[in-house]
């Protein structure tokens, strides 16, 4: 790979995910304010009413390390 491909590869912002589960809304907010502290951002939310579940899906920026 060029150095000038290899250098714009390192450019783009890399992410991580981090899902959450709850049984129910009131158990994942708490999660999700723990989450933010650490600087996720809450992208969505899917609730399973076959498991009575609820889902949130979460990123944020991955630290680059050479």
């Amino acid at each position: 790979m060029s150095d000038h491909v290899s250098e714009f590869i390192r450019s783009q912002q890399q992410w991580e995910y981090l899902r959450l589960e709850a049984p129910a809304a009131e158990s994942l907010n708490d999660q999700l304010k723990d989450s933010g502290r650490d600087g996720w951002e809450l992208n969505s939310v899917v609730y399973s009413p076959e498991a009575d579940v609820w889902h949130s899906f979460l990123k944020r920026p991955r630290a680059y390390s050479e």
